[in-house]
């Protein structure tokens, strides 16, 4: 028996919330991705708050996220979310006078 409840598609309702991640284009992008990561690693939002840009690598076409040693490939097509994110952020660099 899982430990979770099952939709009635079948489905376990992390996964569930999950598809609901990628196909709701009306919940902005920072909040699915942050939703994503907490979904797919069981991390507590205060970890996931965290995570720098330096956290997120994409190497040999393969994206992956430190949470640990060593660091977790985050899976398609989730990886494409946490990429565009990334790329969208706002210019975050200050300059000071």
């Amino acid at each position: 028996m899982s430990a979770y409840a099952t939709s009635s598609a079948g489905r376990t309702l992390p996964d569930a919330a999950l598809g609901q991640l990628v196909n709701h284009d009306d919940v902005p992008l920072q909040d699915r991705v942050a939703a994503l990561l907490v979904l797919l690693y069981a991390q507590p939002l205060t970890r996931i708050a965290r995570l720098g840009t330096d956290d997120v690598l994409h190497e040999d076409g393969e994206v992956l996220v430190r949470l640990g040693d060593p660091p977790s490939p985050v899976p398609a097509p989730f990886a494409g979310m946490l990429l565009d994110y990334l790329g969208q952020r706002p210019n975050t660099m200050t300059a000071t006078a």
